[in-house]
């Protein structure tokens, strides 16, 4: 039922993109980010691996900016 839709209503012959499908598929992959993000963040709480973040600047820069939007 996805290949249909549009307006007027049609079926979408050259795949998926630019359809409304594409910013449900974008939500979904946002939606597992956070999911992953939060729970590398207790991981290193939890397991007290702090010592391995703040290697990495990167790392680090990421895990204090979870801390700041998703708390400790």
């Amino acid at each position: 039922m996805d290949l249909y839709g549009g307006i007027p209503g049609h079926f979408h012959l050259r795949g998926m993109r630019g359809t409304p499908k594409d910013a449900e598929n974008l939500a979904a992959i946002g939606s597992a980010i956070e999911t992953v993000s939060i729970t590398l963040m207790q991981m290193v709480t939890t397991f007290k691996l702090h010592d391995l973040v703040v290697r990495d600047k990167v790392l680090a820069d990421w895990f204090r900016a979870m801390q700041l939007t998703k708390g400790p």
